[in-house]
């Protein structure tokens, strides 16, 4: 890229994103569906590392003190900067407005990356970028959900598609781009991993003909790295998945996916929404959770002009077309969602839309180039009104009724001067643990239990406790007590530097005394756990030498 080229690009994606983000440009936050819940995560991340933890697996404050292993599900890597910040002194709430600037920033550029790469041309690339940070479901995220982890994601999924394309349509078979894309998502949010492999692996199938022995034998190439480069996060969330039950597994095997598909009605919307899913809701009461107008009108216009070439860069634009196409298609109520019963793991059937959104962009802005590419000033006038029509969208996001400021403390936010911090109908601190996904199945009343230590009836046995992430206490012997954590895998009870077996009650961790002694509990990354960072350390290591003997 020719340095005018990059100066313009860069130019215009600082203002992209900061359109974009105008609403947060001022003092107030709007605290929308789990807004609260990731500024937990910026909070406890923040307090792990003035306790000198740099890899925390459980908060032990969160959840009024029980703990929750949130950065053990759902990686807090991309929270960093926003820790860092906080510890610095500033608001939690400009904390979190940072981050999601910043991943408005990368989504725009990754998407422009892409664009360029296909086109060596900066104003479609310039159109991408626009139609990205603007389509709709990208804007609900932000703005109604509050989705921060799907948020973060939308910065990798342009390079899964670079790197697609560079693997399966490059002379010399390239996955750096792939191995960024996949690992960028597997450390921002799980389930769209989960919709990265699948999407994935259905340009696999639609570009089965470009695929050969060396092609195969990078992508296998890339899986490993990828796996290596993860391992840390992956392996650990995996080995506590499968220790218990937890919420998680209950919403994954009881979500009505019908009751969320959308409605044909849903696919014209083009106004944001501050509503609930469903289709069941009036059009003024149900988010929209659609790539937009314009992403999906403009990819049509390519079965005119692209068609006519047979080269590499079209036909890949032309499978984005069809994906994309086919994902929006699938999110429709129209399909038997309550059959697919193995899908149920998406729990909403629109998230779909999180690959529609990319695939479709990528045709959408190549297509409208190609069509106005001699009549620059109506490639103009079209722009212009596709971002009128784009900071239109934002314009209830203004005026929300809930919000925080950018100098208002976490303890006040807790405090419930601003909003009920455990909402009413919950048993658990809803700002701290949002939906439970990680909470165990059939745990207590949070809001009302003891912090003491206490025996299977809940008649407190010893108060002289002082919870920290290692702790200890006294109890009689040839009982059954119940220590007040939240119980995950990696915890131990040591007595006598012998340790004492645990299990599980209502949640929590529970043991059986034989002597009257004095008790000590902590929690300590499990050996799958420290192999995985292991495995991590030594992918990062190869990769710097396999780079050192590249350069000699």
């Amino acid at each position: 890229m020719k340095k005018k080229q990059f100066c313009f690009l860069f130019a215009g994606c600082c203002i992209l994103t900061i359109l974009s983000m105008l609403p947060y440009l001022g003092d107030s936050l709007s605290l929308e569906h789990d807004t609260m819940f990731h500024l937990s995560r910026i909070e406890g991340l923040a307090q792990s590392f003035q306790s000198g933890k740099i890899i925390p697996d459980i908060y032990p404050f969160k959840n009024d003190g029980f703990g929750y292993a949130s950065a053990l599900f759902y990686c807090d890597l991309f929270l960093v900067p926003a820790a860092l910040l906080y510890n610095a002194g500033l608001g939690v709430a400009v904390c979190y407005k940072i981050t999601v600037f910043l991943a408005s920033f990368f989504s725009c550029a990754s998407m422009m990356l892409l664009i360029w790469t296909l086109t060596h041309s900066t104003y479609p690339s310039l159109l991408s970028g626009m139609l990205y940070l603007f389509c709709n479901y990208r804007i609900t995220d932000v703005y109604v959900r509050g989705a921060l982890g799907e948020v973060i994601a939308f910065v990798f999924l342009p390079l899964i598609l670079l790197g697609a394309y560079e693997l399966l349509y490059e002379k010399e078979a390239k996955i750096h781009w792939l191995i960024t894309g996949f690992t960028g998502l597997a450390l921002s949010h799980n389930l769209t991993l989960f919709l990265g492999c699948l999407g994935f692996g259905c340009m696999l199938v639609v570009c089965y003909r470009q695929l050969n022995k060396t092609r195969l034998i990078q992508l296998v190439k890339a899986v490993f790295i990828t796996i290596g480069l993860s391992a840390f996060f992956l392996f650990p969330m995996l080995e506590q998945t499968f220790f218990q039950k937890y919420y998680l597994h209950y919403y994954a095997s009881n979500s009505d996916l019908a009751s969320h598909a959308l409605m044909p009605w849903q696919y014209l919307s083009n106004q944001i929404v501050f509503g609930l899913s469903g289709n069941t809701y009036q059009p003024d009461e149900a988010m929209v959770v659609t790539p937009g107008i314009a992403l999906l009108i403009l990819p049509v216009l390519s079965l005119f002009i692209l068609d006519k070439s047979k080269d590499n860069v079209s036909s890949f634009i032309h499978h984005c077309r069809n994906l994309g196409y086919f994902f929006a298609f699938l999110c429709c109520a129209v399909l038997p969602w309550n059959l697919f019963t193995l899908l149920r793991i998406m729990q909403f059937p629109w998230r779909l839309m999180t690959l529609a959104c990319p695939l479709l962009c990528v045709n959408a802005s190549t297509v409208l180039f190609e069509l106005f590419r001699k009549k620059h000033f109506v490639f103009y006038i079209v722009m212009t009104l596709v971002l009128l029509n784009s900071l239109f969208l934002l314009k209830p996001c203004f005026d929300r009724p809930l919000v925080i400021h950018n100098d208002t403390t976490y303890q006040e936010l807790l405090s419930g001067d601003i909003i009920d911090p455990y909402f009413a109908g919950t048993s658990y601190n809803r700002i701290e643990v949002a939906g439970a996904d990680y909470l165990p199945m059939g745990f207590l009343d949070y809001k009302n239990a003891s912090h003491c230590i206490t025996d299977l009836s809940e008649s407190e046995v010893s108060c002289d406790i002082q919870k920290d992430d290692s702790f200890t206490f006294t109890a009689p012997k040839n009982t059954e007590i119940v220590i007040p954590l939240t119980a995950y895998k990696g915890y131990h009870v040591y007595a006598d530097d012998e340790e004492i077996p645990w299990k599980t009650h209502l949640g929590r961790i529970s043991i059986k005394t034989e002597n009257d002694t004095e008790f000590t509990v902590f929690y300590k990354k499990t050996p799958i756990h420290q192999f995985s960072i292991g495995i991590t350390l030594i992918t990062l290591i190869l990769i710097v030498m396999n780079r050192k003997c590249r350069c000699h």
